[in-house]
């Protein structure tokens, strides 16, 4: 049995360059959200934290947070049939979680 948990992310550095190369994105003061439309009903995401953001330390938790995000709202999103690449921005630190989460989730609903 496959863990579907690694079947939806986007690892490689061949994925992401191809969906970034659409140059088709969406974006807000938190995030940039490159996405690639695809023909299978299954969405897949890849998570990208730049060095301007801070530390390791902040990187990390950044992506933890954006993980837990895409977790926990997967049945509000789940139906986009797409690949996704999203860029945290440099605000992100300064805003609360719940509204980070908010954030997301409205700008992945605006994909459609």
């Amino acid at each position: 049995m496959i863990n579907q948990k690694h079947t939806r992310i986007v690892k490689s550095n061949h994925e992401f360059q191809k969906i970034i190369g659409n140059k088709r994105f969406v974006k807000n003061n938190l995030f940039v959200v490159y996405f690639n439309k695809k023909e299978d009903k299954f969405l897949r995401y890849g998570i990208s934290v730049g060095k301007k953001l801070g530390n390791a330390v902040l990187r990390n938790k950044a992506k933890r947070q954006v993980r837990m995000i895409m977790k926990t709202n997967l049945s509000k999103i789940s139906n986009l049939n797409l690949d996704l690449i999203i860029m945290v921005r440099k605000d992100f630190i300064d805003h609360p979680y719940q509204k980070s989460c908010e954030s997301l989730i409205k700008i992945l609903q605006g994909i459609r």
